[in-house]
């Protein structure tokens, strides 16, 4: 700010004309004349050419030549030789004030240029050099100078109390207590590293000349307020700028050039934890919200903003004129209550306490809530976008130079910025909100439409698409063919199709059973409803246009699967989905041979359908659950009207009904029903071209029709046409799509069910012969023959042959049990080894063991006991009995005994 200007702000930050500061300011700001050295006319390298900024330089060559001549001699008489060490803070002071109060056209290169014509020509052209200058860059001579402004007040007042007094009576409170933080971050930057020109200059102009506790002790409140005690101030939820915002603004000098950054700061200083609570504020914030006791704390500190409005406005006006601070202030609350599960009815507590403070303290000053109490992330597109349109003025310049190295990156911003603004404009035509976003849409409407201003960017950042974000007319333009006849342009990739032989194939075409699909699929019927999970992808337009017209009928055809077709099957719908799905995408990205899960934005395409399915899954849930808590409702009232009918007639039982509730089970299938359409992107886009070719092949097999009711030359010439690239993706896919077996029975397994199936009545011969293409052709088809089958027992025991050298995990025991107990061959094999060796074990123990004796005399015994009668019967027969004395137990009992 003007120090000039500054004095005069209001008769309370009035210093007295003797004031020394002022003097010096006064006496360097004078117009070169014709007293004064040469040097005023002639030290000013060629290479400034803004006559402003030479004018001046010249003046600083002066002021600097005064100060070196005879000890700056010239300037006793206003010193009166007491202030000869802070004379060169002073010329500082001047200098730095100039450039940034008389938004002089001066770049980093020009200071650059002068600063080291200085150096090179300061012992030529000066008897001493007094002063010593660095090279800081215009952003920090705009931040440092907030500490040479609280220095104005400094050199005037030592008392620490008059310092605050004056302070707290000054209009320019707020501005000036910013001070504070950008000491400590200084300080604490500096003693990390000293050897920067800003650390330099902090260091010797600033530290040197300013206490510090004095500074530090800049804690009271503004006039107006009854606290000027030091207040707890938090730093944890400081609102700042959009960061990307933030980062080029810092990067590149212009953060303060538009007072927004500095609002929020002051905004942020004046927050105060330990402020006294109100009666408005306990009786508006009530106790049913989360962090009530921090929302009080907001409300409270609004009231003193609110109190203190007047002076606030006042002291940013004086500096910058025709900015919108009370939607800087908007912005801000409402960024202090974000995260928070209660938004929205906070935000009306909130809104009931304000309009009261306003009655109660605004009076020609005044600021009221904007209607701001809109959903979370709505809000920060409305702040991100307000923040763009306040800057852009400022960045624009950046633009200018293509050829600078952060050029691309502010045309990348703006085209993120032109994203979010068709995102916005977009939600509210869609939902017929035509007040969540209306001041926004409308301020950049007039910034960028129908104007000079886009074509400026587009001739700055070419290739943006920035101008589709107002022509709806563009989105989802496609030049590719309609759908079927992508097909009949594969065999020659550079044939050109006039729009009477397109309307001619459709013709014949739509007739088609996919045909019909796909154009269902791909319809905008009820599409805009949809829109509510599509919001992130609506960012993405200006790089895909046409994604968010997909995105919602993404959603639509998920959520309407049913009604595709009703004769069709689940899963059947699912593969006419997924493959309407990849060529839908493959029209916006224009690609070929990109594999679809390589490009970066692909995972939000899959995101939208996983969230789809989530939604789709809650939803059948939450019905299943309700119909079978009926269920059981109903069940139990007729179980207690049965026992009351029971009691009331005495009857003896259970009733049924008490019976039947036992036997109603619910599983987890009983609560979801619903099964999703799942899709991944694992296949390159003209792979995934070819399956839904193959698809449609075979879905359309059997409608294939050329009878008198059309043009059957034209009709057999379009199907003859396509059947021959039909031909080379069947050969090219059956052989991993099919796998044929001879044994233990004759068939070909489906291993691509979703685009491919292996019954030989599908083969494209066929239905070449069938239409008798070689007349119309003059050409032969290849016949494709299925793979050679294989014997499936023979397979299974070779692989596991394979197996037997390798150690034996869970997986391989579990898989040899199956075989062992399932396969006849080794079923037969291992009962006769199991009988094998029962046998054998009876020999072993009949042979060797006790056992077999045992057995032997009993098998014997039993065999004298049956045949007793019979033997002595036979010995009687031929001769006399002869008795003979005989004692068996006198006989010897002779055993085998072997030493081994």
């Amino acid at each position: 700010m003007d120090y000039l200007q500054f004095k005069k702000t209001s008769d309370k930050d009035y210093i007295s004309m003797d004031e020394t500061l002022y003097k010096f300011y006064s006496e360097f700001d004078k117009h070169c004349n014709s007293n004064d050295d040469t040097i005023c006319f002639y030290f000013i390298p060629e290479t400034i050419a803004n006559t402003s900024v030479r004018e001046l330089l010249k003046k600083f060559m002066r002021n600097l030549k005064k100060l070196s001549d005879k000890n700056g001699a010239y300037f006793n008489t206003i010193d009166k030789e007491n202030n000869t060490n802070k004379r060169c803070t002073y010329l500082k002071y001047w200098f730095y004030d100039q450039i940034i109060s008389k938004n002089y056209q001066i770049s980093d290169e020009d200071m650059d240029n002068f600063f080291d014509y200085l150096e090179r020509l300061k012992y030529v052209i000066f008897d001493t050099f007094p002063c010593d200058f660095y090279k800081i860059k215009l952003k920090d001579i705009k931040e440092i100078k907030k500490l040479y402004d609280y220095f104005v007040f400094y050199d005037a007042y030592k008392i620490q109390n008059i310092i605050n007094h004056q302070i707290y009576n000054s209009v320019h409170c707020h501005y000036l207590k910013g001070a504070t933080f950008l000491y400590k971050e200084k300080e604490r930057q500096c003693n990390l590293s000293d050897k920067t020109e800003y650390c330099k200059e902090f260091s010797n102009h600033i530290q040197n000349n300013i206490e510090k506790n004095v500074l530090l002790s800049l804690r009271g409140k503004c006039k107006g307020e009854k606290v000027i005690t030091l207040p707890q101030t938090t730093h944890q939820n400081e609102i700042t700028l959009h960061h990307n915002l933030k980062k080029l603004a810092e990067r590149d000098g212009f953060l303060n050039d538009v007072p927004l950054n500095e609002f929020y700061n002051v905004l942020n200083y004046w927050y105060n934890d330990s402020i006294i609570d109100t009666c408005i504020c306990k009786k508006f914030i009530k106790n049913d919200i989360r962090n009530v006791n921090y929302i009080r704390k907001l409300c409270n500190n609004l009231k003193d903003i609110i109190k203190g409005w007047k002076n606030l406005q006042l002291t940013f006006e004086k500096h910058y004129k025709g900015y919108k601070y009370c939607d800087y202030m908007n912005y801000w609350l409402h960024d202090k209550i974000k995260s928070n599960i209660s938004r929205a009815k906070i935000i009306q507590y909130i809104y009931n306490a304000w309009d009261k403070l306003d009655k109660k303290y605004s009076k020609d000053y005044t600021c009221s809530h904007k209607n701001f109490n809109v959903a979370e992330y709505a809000f920060k597109r409305k702040k991100e976008l307000f923040e763009f349109l306040e800057y852009y003025d400022k960045m624009k310049v950046f633009l200018y130079d293509v050829a600078s190295p952060n050029h691309k990156e502010y045309c990348d911003y703006v085209k993120n910025r032109f994203a979010l603004y068709f995102s916005m404009e977009h939600e509210s035509d869609t939902f017929k909100k035509s007040s969540l976003y209306t001041e926004e849409i409308k301020v950049f409407k007039e910034k960028f439409n129908g104007n000079n201003e886009l074509n400026f960017l587009k001739e700055k950042c070419p290739g943006r698409k920035l101008e589709l974000v107002f022509n709806k007319a563009q989105e989802n333009v496609s030049t590719l063919l309609p759908y079927g006849l992508e097909i009949l342009q594969q065999e020659n990739k550079n044939l050109k199709y006039n729009r009477e032989w397109i309307n001619l194939k459709e013709k014949i075409l739509e007739e088609l059973p996919s045909d019909k699909i796909y154009k269902n699929l791909n319809s905008d019927d009820n599409i805009d409803q949809y829109f509510n999970g599509c919001v992130n992808i609506s960012l993405l337009e200006l790089d895909y246009p046409g994604i968010t017209r997909l995105c919602k009928k993404l959603r639509r055809n998920l959520k309407k699967l049913s009604t595709i077709d009703d004769k069709k099957e689940h899963k059947e719908r699912c593969f006419y989905f997924k493959h309407w799905l990849y060529e839908e995408i493959r029209k916006i990205f224009l690609t070929e041979s990109t594999n679809i899960s390589e490009i970066p934005d692909m995972t939000k395409i899959l995101k939208v359908g996983y969230d789809t399915n989530y939604e789709l899954t809650q939803e059948n849930i939450h019905k299943n659950y309700n119909l079978l808590h009926k269920q059981f409702r109903e069940k139990r009232e007729l179980i207690i009207k049965e026992l009351l009918n029971q009691y009331t007639s005495k009857k003896k039982g259970t009733p049924k009904s008490f019976e039947s509730i036992k036997e109603i089970f619910v599983n987890a299938h009983d609560l979801n029903k619903f099964t999703p359409c799942l899709y991944n992107f694992d296949c390159k886009f003209d792979e995934c071209g070819e399956m839904k070719h193959l698809h449609d092949y075979f879905e359309n097999y059997d409608s294939v029709i050329c009878n008198e009711s059309s043009n059957i030359h034209e009709c057999k010439k379009i199907y003859c046409d396509s059947i021959p690239y039909i031909n080379k993706l069947y050969a090219k896919h059956i052989g991993e799509c099919c796998t044929c077996y001879s044994s233990p029975t004759s068939y070909c397994q489906d291993n691509c069910k979703d685009y491919f199936r292996c019954n030989q009545a599908y083969n494209p011969h066929n239905l070449y012969s069938k239409l008798k293409c070689k007349e119309v052709t003059g050409k032969e088809l290849n016949t494709v023959v299925k793979p050679e089958p294989i014997d499936k027992n023979v397979l299974f025991i070779t692989q596991n042959s394979q197996e037997k050298g390798a150690p034996l995990d869970p997986v391989t025991k579990e898989s040899i049990h199956k075989m062992l107990t399932y396969d006849p061959f080794y079923i037969f094999f291992m009962i006769s080894f199991v009988l094998l060796g029962i046998f054998f074990l009876f020999f072993v123990f009949y042979k060797f063991t006790p056992f077999g004796s045992l057995l032997h005399k009993k098998l014997n015994k039993k065999k004298n006991d049956l045949n007793f009668y019979e033997e002595n019967t036979q010995q009687l027969l031929p001769r006399h009995s002869k008795h003979e004395h005989t004692n068996t137990r006198n006989k010897k009992i002779r055993i085998a005994y072997n030493s081994q």
